[in-house]
């Protein structure tokens, strides 16, 4: 999968991204690293919990369908 990132480009003034990023604050840093695990986190649980929700409603019609009763054919 790291073999898909591309390098960000030059920002044309001479400096570097790993530049620019060192003239951020490290607590302004932090709290963006922070902000995107937290994102990560609950985006996470969304995702188990659909998946839980999903498996469920697979179990209740396989269920459902073997105890329904056939309709007489006519």
């Amino acid at each position: 999968m790291l073999a898909l990132v591309k390098p960000a480009p030059d920002t044309g003034e001479g400096s570097s991204l790993t530049e620019a990023v060192a003239a951020v604050a490290p607590e302004e840093l932090r709290k963006a690293m922070l902000e995107f695990v937290e994102a990560l986190a609950i985006a996470d649980a969304r995702r188990d919990h659909l998946l839980a929700i999903g498996s469920s409603i697979d179990r209740t019609s396989a269920i459902d369908s073997d105890h329904a009763q056939k309709a007489p054919k006519i």
